[in-house]
């Protein structure tokens, strides 16, 4: 019977650790990706807090104690200031596409554009940083070992152009 219980609580730890990235975006905006892609699919962009960490995080062994304060450290920072640098910088992004595709934007407004998203991914990017270190506070050496080989091999993303237009 010890052994079942041990085995169970084995179960429901895994199942908590592999939602810490996904519950730790909460529900996407509407028209955009869930986790890890489409609704809930692979091959979406990253989370705008954890980014591609999350990947190698998923895949640690926490006590129960580190997963809380890990889901609670993403889930303040996020209702936070930078869940608004994550909007900040989605919203620059969104108004450089759009003037790129623009026949009427100038070399000059594709600049300044383009300075905008640059400053507010800077900021993102600060933020993201603090955020990094709050976790990696949590983590042991060995977790954090393990992390950063984890981390050394998720692939780089594609590049160059998509193979078909759709």
């Amino acid at each position: 019977m010890r052994v079942i219980q041990h085995l169970a609580a084995i179960g429901l730890a895994m199942l908590a650790v592999t939602s810490l990235p996904a519950r730790a975006q909460g529900a996407p905006p509407p028209g955009r990706p869930g986790p890890f892609g489409g609704p809930g699919g692979p091959g979406g962009p990253p989370d705008p807090a954890i980014g591609m960490a999350g990947r190698a995080l998923h895949d640690l062994d926490f006590s129960r104690d580190q997963h809380q304060l890990i889901h609670e450290l993403v889930r303040s920072r996020m209702d936070g200031e930078l869940g608004s640098l994550a909007r900040a910088f989605g919203e620059a992004r969104h108004a450089l596409e759009v003037k790129l595709w623009d026949p009427a934007s100038t070399d000059q407004d594709i600049a300044a554009a383009s300075e905008v998203v640059a400053n507010r991914g800077a900021a993102l990017e600060k933020g993201r940083r603090g955020l990094a270190l709050e976790i990696l506070a949590v983590l042991t050496e060995t977790q954090r070992e393990k992390f950063q080989e984890l981390l050394a091999q998720i692939p780089e993303p594609p590049t160059g152009p998509p193979d078909r237009i759709r």
